[in-house]
């Protein structure tokens, strides 16, 4: 006759076949740290790149590595296309972390200056785009009574600029994180 087995049995029995890789676990542990420091220095405006190189100095030589690695994956992560005018600010709080982590500041400085600059020229281009296209749009409308915002037709012309904008600014943007990734 068969042995009717507890739900905990099978639980520990299902269990034997998992193994836990602990240097996994302490790897994903220590880039999450990573993260977080750098998170919290993005957070906070007020806080210098010191605050992240301090407490990188409360980690040994190996973990360093990982953390490190977060950091990275953080700060990469953190560089898109802008949003509005405002980015500038967070945008310079970044890259002062990335140049001072950098091992050659010199370039990961130009680097940051660039995307600067492509994002300025990413923000003009946008509100060109708009007036362009509303200009032309004002010439044809046949329904003036309808703000422009409105008109579904008008939007689906924007769109398909923007998303051309966006493809040609992502692209280059793309470019000048593959080379940061070289340096930090």
């Amino acid at each position: 006759m068969g042995k009717i087995k507890s739900a905990l049995e099978i639980a520990l029995e299902r269990s034997n076949d998992i193994d836990i890789d602990v240097n996994k676990i302490k790897e994903k542990e220590l880039e999450k740290k990573g993260k977080a420091l750098v998170g919290s220095y993005l957070n906070d405006l007020t806080k210098t790149p010191d605050y992240v190189l301090n407490n990188l100095k409360k980690f040994n030589n190996k973990d360093i590595i990982l953390v490190k690695k977060g950091i990275n994956e953080t700060i990469i992560n953190n560089i898109k296309l802008p949003k509005d005018s405002l980015f500038e600010t967070s945008f310079n709080h970044l890259s002062k972390l990335s140049i001072e982590l950098s091992t050659d500041k010199a370039k990961t400085k130009e680097l940051f200056e660039n995307i600067n600059k492509l994002f300025l020229s990413y923000n003009d281009s946008k509100e060109q785009l708009v007036e362009k296209i509303k200009e032309q749009f004002a010439q044809i409308n046949q329904n003036p009574d309808v703000p422009l915002e409105q008109n579904p037709e008008f939007m689906k012309i924007l769109e398909n600029n923007f998303n051309s904008l966006n493809e040609q600014a992502n692209q280059m943007l793309e470019n000048f994180m593959m080379q940061i990734k070289e340096f930090i």
